[in-house]
């Protein structure tokens, strides 16, 4: 499977960690070279520096003619959805996986083939795993 990553903080190593093995070939874009430096001695990865969306072409990587799954998780949330989207327009990317802050985001580009994670979303779901007893909105404050 050839992946397309995109990202520039630690949350771009737990995900790359994540996705190694000997079937996926990854692209890791990213504008922070020590990433690139710490991350791209992996094998099956191929580390491109990128300085901005628009000055460099970061769609078309050599050697890698389509992408299979496209993962955008920068602490930029308006270029991983640009990422995702102009990867599914230039390479038809099959699958696509963005990480966002906005809920707007998420309820107008989610479907099939676009998956949108919502940063507050995740918070609720991990704050509902980690108390599943409901809290009961009624209680009077105490102050």
């Amino acid at each position: 499977m050839n992946i397309y990553l995109y990202g520039n903080d630690q949350i771009v190593e737990s995900t790359l960690r994540s996705m190694l093995n000997k079937q996926n070939n990854i692209v890791l874009v990213t504008e922070d070279q020590s990433i690139l430096d710490f991350l791209g001695h992996f094998p099956n990865v191929t580390g491109v520096h990128n300085l901005s969306l628009a000055a460099q072409d970061i769609y078309n990587i050599r050697g890698f003619d389509h992408f299979d799954v496209c993962v955008a998780v920068s602490n930029n949330y308006l270029h991983n959805l640009i990422v995702c989207k102009n990867l599914q327009l230039v390479h038809n990317v099959p699958k696509a996986i963005c990480l966002s802050d906005n809920s707007m985001v998420s309820e107008l580009y989610n479907s099939t083939t676009f998956n949108v994670i919502n940063v507050e979303n995740l918070l609720s779901e991990t704050l509902t795993a980690m108390f599943p007893v409901p809290v009961d909105t009624n209680q009077t404050r105490m102050f």
